[in-house]
């Protein structure tokens, strides 16, 4: 183990302060040489501050926010084409996507707007 953990005398109660977080985990047990075990439980401090938002709750957490732009791979499956179909589609002009960052991202509308477009170049 390499590391002494050090006890109060007569009791099981471990002394962790000079232990990091991320060694002590809530609900996991420490075991000793002499094959006593001691299992650490969360403490809570009054005097420790919490952020702010730490009482904030939305009130649908569960909920998604919708997605505006899809990679040139999502848009692929979307439209149920392969990803070089998606690339040509761009190098001809008939998809835009944003260059803004690293990787392109093809926005929701845009999707939509080549394929209402597509059908009506057919229908004409």
């Amino acid at each position: 183990m390499g590391d002494a953990l050090p006890r109060k005398p007569g009791s099981n109660v471990l002394f962790a302060t000079r232990l990091s977080a991320s060694r002590l985990v809530p609900g996991s047990f420490l075991l000793f040489a002499d094959g006593a075990s001691v299992k650490i439980e969360a403490k809570t401090s009054d005097h420790a501050p919490k952020p702010e938002h730490a009482n904030c709750t939305t009130a649908k957490t569960s909920e998604k926010l919708p997605r505006l732009a899809y990679t040139m791979r999502e848009t692929a499956e979307i439209l149920g084409v392969s990803y070089i179909t998606v690339h040509r589609l761009l190098k001809r002009g008939k998809l835009r996507a944003s260059d803004a960052i690293r990787s392109k991202i093809i926005p929701r509308a845009e999707i939509d707007r080549f394929l209402r477009d597509s059908i009506a170049d057919r229908a004409a």
